[in-house]
């Protein structure tokens, strides 16, 4: 049982570190989409969930809504189905 926990555990603290490493070239991305102003939906939408599994970990909470504030203004429509999902993923609101 003992070695069934310190299993689970070291699998967590790998997981986290690749969390770790992600949140890097996600929050570059954000960046670079915003900054340039990019318009990709297919683009926002990928980055856009892979910070909801980020979220998950504990990371990426405030690039989240920078970017889908951002998509808001060329997409109100998706980005409003984005922040639904979020509330109802994470049970707060938005």
């Amino acid at each position: 049982m003992e070695k069934d926990n310190e299993e689970i555990i070291s699998e967590i603290k790998r997981i986290k570190k690749l969390a770790e490493k992600e949140i890097v070239c996600v929050q570059v991305d954000v960046e670079r989409i915003i900054n340039e102003d990019l318009k990709n939906e297919e683009q926002i939408e990928h980055t856009l969930d892979r910070l909801l599994n980020l979220i998950l970990l504990g990371f990426g909470d405030k690039e989240f809504h920078k970017l889908n504030n951002f998509y808001s203004i060329s997409n109100p429509q998706n980005a409003e189905s984005y922040k639904i999902f979020y509330e109802e993923m994470f049970e707060e609101k938005y």
